[in-house]
Parts: structure tokens; C-alpha cells; sequence
């Protein structure tokens, strides 16, 4: 089931029980995510503490969408599965996901 962004958030911040993986998020111009919802996204990762699971596979995050991610996952202690497959990080940010 497709998710957009702003929903993710919204159930992310909320701590929604059920939500322990998310497939298939999408930002409001399709597949790929613009920076200000890729922040948005971390932001809510950073408190959340139920997801387990996230795909953010091919969503065009960018260097500046990785470093965002990054420092939400410094303090996100549930999140256990990642892809972050080709989404143009750059060496130095892929190297830090690691």
C-alpha cells in the first residue's frame, strides 16, 4: 500500500502502535521525495519508537536527504531494517549508514 509522505509523519510522530514498517512511502510528486519532506521524515524518525522497518529504496534523498537521515538515526533506537538504495548519498554519506 502506497503511503505519502505527510501521512508517514503524522503516524511516525503520533507513535502509532501498528505502523512497524513502511514500504512504498511516496512524496507528493511521486516516487521521489523533496528535500523539505525528507527532513520531515527524519524528524519524525528521530521520536519515533515503534518502526522497525523502512524502504526508502530509489526516493531520490541526495546528500543533503542522507545527512538528514543520518542524524535521525543517531537517536532512533528501534529501527532495526534500512534500504537505502540508490538514492544518490554520495560516498562520504553511504559510508556513514554503514
Amino acid at each position: 500500500m502506497v503511503m505519502l509522505v505527510g501521512e508517514a509523519v503524522r503516524r511516525l510522530r503520533d507513535n502509532e502502535a501498528g505502523l512497524v514498517q513502511l514500504e512504498e512511502l511516496e512524496g507528493k510528486e511521486g516516487a521521489w521525495m523533496s528535500e523539505a519532506e525528507v527532513r520531515e521524515l527524519a524528524g519524525a524518525l528521530a521520536v519515533n519508537t515503534t518502526l522497525t522497518k523502512l524502504d526508502l529504496g530509489y526516493r531520490g534523498l541526495g546528500e543533503e536527504g542522507g545527512r538528514a537521515m543520518g542524524e535521525a538515526l543517531a537517536v532512533n533506537t528501534t529501527l532495526t531494517t534500512l534500504n537505502l538504495y540508490d538514492n544518490r548519498l554520495g560516498k562520504e554519506i553511504g559510508r556513514a549508514h554503514v
